[in-house]
């Protein structure tokens, strides 16, 4: 269903930028600069939080992922 959700996502960004007749090149350099500076800051920032932090937000991050992996792992079995 996640995979689904954000398919169904990019197809109607696709869509969108399709009718505004904008040019690929430029919506990929757009979305490539937004990443690189959100990046950029999410580092500066990581940077300046406390090691205790930072390593609660790791433990989170960790127990995030597990339990997608998991809740994907349980969809494919039920499928």
């Amino acid at each position: 269903m996640l995979g689904l959700s954000i398919s169904i996502d990019e197809l109607a960004i696709g869509f969108t930028l399709g009718l505004l007749r904008l040019p690929v090149g430029l919506v990929i350099g757009l979305i490539a600069a937004q990443t690189f500076v959100v990046t950029q800051f999410g580092l500066r920032l990581g940077d300046r939080i406390s090691a205790r932090l930072r390593e609660g937000a790791e433990l989170l991050a960790g127990l995030a992922l597990t339990a997608l992996g998991f809740a994907l792992l349980l969809e494919r079995l039920l499928s």
